[in-house]
């Protein structure tokens, strides 16, 4: 048995049915048994008939009824033989838009009614919600108002809150309770740093523009929906990524230079358990080159395949084809010397062109001719 365990058996049904396109009826009922050393000793029951109706696009309402020893808010303090008794209930529930609502409330068991209400505006890591309520009970003739202030933030989050008793309606037997709160975290990754929100995830990311886009601004996620940006204070921290599952974060720059290639624009990862990433958008290989190639008659090499090759670093091949005009393009290139080889029928045929040192984006290459062996 539990510590905290409130009951030796308990029973509970629901049968739900629609009674027309508006309107739903539900019955449910229920049997607790206590036992010694519980907090309830005696056997609890209840049986509720309840009408859910949608008044219009933004007004819904319920209204429950029923017999029942329980008290709705299950306080297991009060006398464990209580006798049974009839009640009732009703909500109202109003939506004007999608960002608010405003919902109201009475329990003629406890002779409590409340309003409260709430907002939420904005997504991702720049979102604002707030609420409040206020609570008359009837029974201990407290009166609570209370109310809440939350932002989640690119690069913290925070909450102001505060709450009101009053007792028996007494302004002098008031209690005040207010709270202030402020969270980030600093993150280190393969030599990179950021600041953000508070790290709640089992896993986090470090998002860091290459030297050839630095200023510009970098959106993880979708741009509607952020997990993170870039800013003035530098790297973007995402920092709910799961640990032991493939992920995917997709990453978008704002005023990328024409023709610069980003590559994938997604970075694929199945992160271990607290760990960290620092993630480059962008690299020297961003230049885009277009261009014409013609055999060594001046005819252009039409619907041929190939490579481009760096001359600095051999290993760095980007495959090329011509279309029936001669005229190629290729993506992922870098500033320096490139030899093109194409698959020709008789020998491969080779070509050389240099990309400008500060060259980004699109470069023109003009019309190649074969170089001589």
């Amino acid at each position: 048995m539990r510590p905290d365990q409130t009951y030796e058996l308990r029973l509970t049904g629901n049968y739900s049915v629609p009674l027309s396109d508006t309107i739903s009826g539900s019955l449910s009922g229920h049997y607790q048994s206590g036992g010694k050393g519980l907090a309830v000793n005696g056997d609890r029951y209840g049986l509720d008939f309840s009408l859910a109706a949608k008044l219009s696009q933004s007004l819904s309402a319920s209204l429950t009824a029923g017999y029942s020893n329980t008290p709705l808010l299950q306080d297991f303090s009060s006398a464990s033989d209580s006798n049974g008794g009839f009640r009732a209930g009703f909500r109202i529930s109003w939506r004007p838009d999608d960002t608010s609502h405003v919902d109201t409330s009475y329990d003629s068991q406890t002779h409590t009614a409340g309003i409260s209400g709430g907002f939420s505006q904005g997504q991702g890591r720049d979102q604002w919600d707030g609420s409040a309520g206020l609570n008359r009970s009837g029974d201990d003739g407290h009166t609570s108002v209370s109310g809440s202030l939350n932002y989640a933030g690119n690069r913290f989050d925070a909450r102001v809150s505060h709450l009101s008793d009053i007792a028996h309606g007494d302004l002098h037997r008031t209690h005040q309770r207010s709270s202030v709160r402020a969270s980030a975290a600093i993150a280190f990754a393969d030599g990179k740093i950021a600041v953000g929100a508070p790290v709640r995830g089992n896993a986090f990311a470090i998002v860091y523009p290459h030297e050839s886009i630095a200023g510009k601004t970098i959106t993880v996620g979708d741009k509607d929906n952020p997990r993170a940006q870039t800013d003035a204070l530098g790297p973007a921290l995402v920092t709910d990524l799961p640990a032991y599952a493939n992920a995917s974060l997709g990453v978008d720059v704002d005023d990328l230079p024409a023709g610069y290639s980003l590559g994938q624009g997604t970075f694929d990862m199945k992160a271990p358990y607290r760990a960290g990433y620092a993630l480059q958008v962008g690299s020297a290989y961003s230049v885009s080159a277009y261009g014409v190639l013609v055999t060594a008659a001046g005819e252009p090499a039409a619907l041929l395949t190939g490579a481009a090759t760096s001359k600095a670093d051999g290993k760095k091949r980007v495959e090329i084809f011509t279309n029936a005009a001669g005229k190629f393009g290729a993506d992922g290139l870098a500033p320096g010397h490139w030899l093109i080889e194409l698959a020709a029928e008789a020998t491969p045929v080779r070509y050389e062109f240099d990309i400008p040192p500060g060259t980004s984006g699109l470069f023109k290459a003009g019309t190649l001719k074969p170089v001589k062996e």
